[in-house]
């Protein structure tokens, strides 16, 4: 299970090229059939290395990408009401996840572990179906309006003028210079590498990491999911050492997980929604996807830590403090950005009531 989620998370490496090359659509219906494939090839697994390969990694890859794309796509159909889209789209999860595993106790009654996983693949792959019904929007292309199509982009327009100008500075100093061919080469050499990394930058969308706001968003939301899958993780063997307690203060304990289960799910609706609110439709695939990948990472460094610290310490409460912490951190660093906000405005509402002032004078 913790191999299944790096691989989810991870795979936003993908997220983002894929979708400028394919359409949501395309990418949502080939993560489903990836993540059906290994649940149906888990049926046939003998050992836990076939499982984690084809449950973990071939499952998590295709579970990522629809992921990402089913949440592009919902951004794309959705503006005023992205919110209650996402709701409903929550609220029919977690109806299920109360569901299907009643279900999977008689299947596996009934079945077994093998013929339960198939019927669970086969089941899964009604995502598939559900993917095709990711149609996009139907807009009116410019030979219909009878405009010229212009097919290469401005920035390879420009690319190439640039090439030329290169090229001709190079023959113009063939006459004065004894190593031209040298220079021309290293010129040529020089131009591909930033190319290179040119592409590599818009395929990847690197320049978003130039953003300090977008870093303090995907950070923040980061911790919050790192202590929120832990504390989910943790509470079973919380409340199994305190079974006595339960029996006295059974009533006050539903009532505070009751609380806690609404405040978890206004803030997971929203955990997501707040990097498409912040960031445009074009670039969506890929700071999701590098939301995704911040996840993987925060996990990888920061569940380990808690879990040590449950064991050194021997106790749930700190345990549970450590994480209070971790999501209080995200509060301070958007406290702060939302602080610097309200000043740069109120300074930038002074300087304009001053040029006001001085225009008038």
């Amino acid at each position: 299970m913790s191999i299944l989620d790096a691989i989810v998370n991870f795979s936003g490496l993908l997220v983002g090229p894929l979708l400028k090359k394919y359409s949501y659509r395309q990418v949502s219906f080939f993560g489903s059939l990836l993540s059906c494939s290994g649940l149906i090839l888990t049926s046939r697994a003998n050992s836990m290395i076939h499982i984690v390969c084809t449950y973990s990694i071939l499952g998590g890859l295709g579970t990522g990408l629809a992921i990402a794309a089913s949440f592009v796509a919902l951004n794309t159909f959705f503006d005023k009401k992205r919110g209650q889209a996402v709701g409903f789209s929550m609220a029919g999860t977690t109806l299920a996840m109360m569901v299907v595993p009643q279900l999977i106790h008689l299947l596996l009654d009934a079945y077994g572990f093998r013929g339960a996983m198939l019927i669970v693949g086969g089941w899964a792959l009604h995502s598939a179906v559900g993917a095709c019904l990711l149609r996009p929007f139907r807009v009116e292309s410019s030979k219909a309006l009878g405009k010229p199509v212009n097919n290469s982009s401005e920035n390879d327009t420009l690319l190439r003028l640039n090439d030329a100008e290169t090229t001709k500075k190079v023959e113009y100093g063939t006459n004065d210079c004894e190593n031209n061919t040298t220079t021309y080469e290293e010129i040529k050499q020089h131009g591909k590498e930033n190319e290179l990394l040119r592409k590599i930058k818009e395929t990847f969308d690197l320049d978003l990491f130039k953003d300090g706001v977008y870093l303090n968003i995907i950070v923040g939301l980061s911790l919050y999911y790192v202590a929120e899958s832990n504390f989910k993780l943790m509470t079973p063997f919380f409340l199994s050492s305190i079974v006595m307690v339960m029996q006295s203060k059974g009533t006050s304990l539903i009532v505070i997980f009751v609380i806690i289960g609404f405040l978890r799910g206004a803030t997971l609706v929203n955990l997501n929604l707040t990097v498409s609110e912040y960031c445009s439709l074009s670039k969506l695939p890929s700071a999701f996807g590098m939301f995704m990948v911040f996840k993987g990472l925060f996990v990888i460094m920061l569940s380990p830590l808690i879990g040590y610290i449950r064991d050194a310490s021997k106790s749930y409460a700190i345990c549970i403090h450590v994480m209070t912490l971790i999501i209080s951190a995200m509060f301070v660093t958007w406290s702060i950005e939302f602080i610097c906000k309200i000043f740069r405005k109120g300074k930038s509402d002074l300087n304009k009531k001053t040029q006001d002032t001085k225009m008038r004078t």
